[in-house]
């Protein structure tokens, strides 16, 4: 009888259709509270103030993280940074991450609009993170 098998097919496949769905709108990963990182990162040493901070999946298991830190004193060194990422990891499972350091003497604009495609790019295509975390 086919019945019970397509049963648990459906009940095996809901969850891996939802998780593929999300990875592929580029949704934050369930179990990330951005809200969390966000705060996270603006009480490190030095900075005064992130934007353009973006979380996703890379794939079903991992996930990344770019933002832009504002440290007028300038960058802190690889061992500040390194804690930072090491941080990521261990409280939010954020495995791969790219801080970008600015001294906060220019005006650095999101190129993500709120469709959560890049400007200038066919609707449809997309060349990197598309869920901006909005920031204060």
């Amino acid at each position: 009888c086919w019945a019970p098998c397509c049963g648990r097919a459906r009940c095996c496949l809901a969850p891996l259709l939802r998780e593929s769905t999300e990875l592929a709108l580029g949704a934050i990963p369930k179990g990330v509270d951005a809200r969390a990182v966000e705060t996270f990162l603006r009480e490190q040493a030095g900075v005064v103030d992130i934007h353009d901070l973006h979380i996703w999946a890379i794939s079903t298991t991992d996930v990344a993280l770019t933002v832009h830190l504002v440290m007028p004193d300038g960058y802190p060194g690889d061992q500040a940074m390194d804690a930072v990422a090491q941080a990521l990891r261990t409280k939010f499972k954020i495995r791969h991450c790219t801080l970008q350091m600015e001294m906060g003497t220019t005006q650095h604009h999101c190129s993500i609009d709120e469709t959560g495609l890049p400007s200038g790019l066919p609707s449809g295509l997309s060349s990197g993170p598309s869920s901006p975390v909005p920031t204060r």
